[in-house]
């Protein structure tokens, strides 16, 4: 079973080191984490690539399409993910530690190959 974790990234660098801090903290640690950047103009991708030389699943998709909105980019991101499993993350969430574990065992208990999953906490940091 393969998974793969996309995310769609935009001048993200002050949730960015957090949020894939959280993903590779996960319970269930085989996966790839696809990034694809879509023209930011602060450190994001610095901060993206920084990270990725630590952990190899950690992937930072590129190409020559130009910047389109997060439709658009998440769309573009899709077309290079070939796997069993494919969930999203946003740039500025945080992960429960064990979510994939959770959504994976899940969808195989009940046999289904599509599990919309929103999970909300409410954050105190403003």
């Amino acid at each position: 079973m393969t998974v793969n974790i996309i995310m769609a990234t935009y001048n993200s660098n002050g949730y960015i080191k957090e949020q894939i801090s959280s993903i590779l903290s996960q319970t269930y640690c085989d996966f790839k984490l696809l990034i694809r950047d879509d023209g930011s103009t602060d450190n994001t991708v610095e901060d993206i690539m920084s990270m990725a030389v630590i952990d190899e699943r950690i992937i930072l998709v590129k190409d020559n399409i130009e910047s389109k909105g997060v439709g658009e980019n998440f769309k573009n991101i899709l077309r290079s993910s070939e796997t069993d499993y494919i969930f999203l993350a946003d740039q500025d969430d945080v992960w429960h530690e064990n979510k994939l574990e959770e959504l994976l065992c899940f969808a195989k208990e009940n046999f289904i190959a599509h599990v919309p999953c929103i999970a909300y906490a409410p954050w105190s940091g403003c």
